[in-house]
């Protein structure tokens, strides 16, 4: 991956593994590593917990998210994802996440004042004078691919990058998937998880 202000790289067992500057001072959620120098905290982000952490490992050339990013996370109660795509965007940063239940984990993380958990679609209709710069989907088995573009993508703003997890069998699914993703948006990468996600390909594209 091209260097990222965000990304940092620490040794966990003797493996190299992804990294995120820790919004909370001593603060974690599982057995994550803490590394602390003169400036800041370093939290070790396991590729094993996380698609995203897993991209990384697995090639992701270009990582469109920052400090000061709107994001809207779609899916399942993933803390780990969620609290590293908190440390990227910072305070000054948004991240929303829509998800209907078992939302208790990211409850437990309000001390993290960037993350706003919201379980209505309505809600975010209500933002929509806001869009977003991320819309991260980690819940394609609840819709169907179509439909999931059609519920989420008109929050992303023109320009704005979709990251999306796709099953990646049957193998003639996943290229009816990338096809329709091809017809709605500009394809970035598409990255194979499977080393750590079994049929699993994490897709990046933008909205143009």
């Amino acid at each position: 991956m091209k260097k990222h202000q965000s990304i940092f790289w620490v040794k966990v067992n003797g493996v190299k593994i992804p990294a995120t500057k820790n919004l909370v001072l001593g603060k974690k959620l599982h057995k994550e590593k803490l590394i602390l120098n003169d400036k800041f905290e370093l939290r070790s982000w396991d590729p094993y917990r996380s698609s995203l952490s897993a991209a990384i490992m697995n090639g992701l050339e270009i990582l469109p998210l920052t400090h000061g990013f709107n994001v809207l996370y779609i899916g399942k109660d993933d803390e780990i994802t969620i609290s590293h795509l908190s440390d990227i965007i910072e305070q000054n940063g948004k991240l929303v996440c829509f998800m209907k239940n078992n939302i208790s984990k990211i409850k437990n993380m309000d001390y993290r004042k960037n993350i706003l958990l919201v379980n209505e679609l309505e809600m975010i209709n209500q933002m929509v004078s806001h869009l977003f710069d991320i819309v991260y989907i980690d819940l394609y088995n609840e819709y169907r691919l179509t439909t999931s573009l059609e519920l989420y993508g008109k929050f992303l703003k023109e320009g704005g990058f979709l990251i999306m997890l796709l099953p990646s069998q049957p193998r003639q699914t996943f290229k009816e998937s990338i096809k329709i993703i091809r017809e709605n948006f500009q394809l970035v990468q598409k990255i194979n998880l499977a080393n750590y996600y079994k049929d699993y390909t994490l897709v990046i594209a933008q909205k143009s």
